[in-house]
């Protein structure tokens, strides 16, 4: 509640130093930074797109397959509905187990590029503590 006497409110009046020394140094910082941390979303993006694309590959192969059992059953093929039904199940179970496995190695492989994405900021934002100080 903002009063008479101003006791109740606060005001802040931010102003930016357009005198900062080394300011070519803090930019090419800041778009160093600035870099990393859209390498390191481009990363994070990259770690289940292959897992996500074999699972769905291995799902729709087992569709595939079930579609052809279902035709060979409607023309009363019963030894090959049996046989094409086995790798449908095996299409429709399949794609968990490879997505996990894809992503833990991508995983395993992007998550030291994005260590070394965020030692690029830290050490970027340390250089432009000092050159403020």
């Amino acid at each position: 509640m903002n009063t008479s006497t101003g006791f109740d409110s606060v005001t802040l009046k931010l102003q930016r130093n357009r005198k900062i020394k080394n300011r070519v140094a803090l930019c090419d910082l800041q778009r160093t930074s600035e870099a990393a941390f859209s390498s390191i979303e481009k990363l994070e993006s990259t770690k289940t797109t292959k897992a996500m694309a074999t699972s769905l590959g291995a799902g729709i192969m087992g569709t595939v397959f079930m579609a052809g059992s279902v035709f060979a059953y409607l023309a009363s093929i019963i030894p090959l509905c049996v046989i094409i039904a086995i790798p449908a199940f095996i299409g429709w179970g399949l794609p968990y187990f490879l997505y996990k496995k894809f992503l833990k190695e991508s995983t395993e492989k992007v998550n030291p590029m994005i260590d070394r994405n965020y030692d690029t900021i830290y050490e970027a934002c340390e250089k432009a503590g000092k050159l403020l100080d």
